[in-house]
């Protein structure tokens, strides 16, 4: 996916896919009805509650920033590899 540009509409629905999944598994394990702004801070009030380890915390800070970078900046260039981007979308489907 490194030739993909970060602003293309596969990257877009990647991350639109990704971030939805992690808001909705969050929301679960919280006991939230809705999230808004960023997710870093539900993903850290989940660690501390027990729901996953630090390895796993640490991924999903990582999914979380490239989520949001792609979704709302304009000069993200880093884009993971395919085998990345599905990686992470078993661990969010794992939570």
């Amino acid at each position: 996916m490194g030739d993909i540009p970060f602003n293309s509409p596969k990257a877009i629905y990647t991350a639109n896919q990704m971030r939805t999944k992690m808001g909705q598994k969050l929301c679960k394990m919280l006991g939230e009805k809705t999230i808004v702004g960023p997710l870093d801070p539900y993903i850290v009030r989940a660690f501390e509650a027990g729901c996953f380890d630090e390895a796993t915390k640490d991924e999903l800070l990582r999914v979380s920033v490239y989520c949001d970078n792609v979704l709302f900046s304009s000069n993200f260039t880093d884009i993971p590899d395919f085998k990345v981007l599905l990686g992470w979308s078993e661990m969010i489907d794992k939570l």
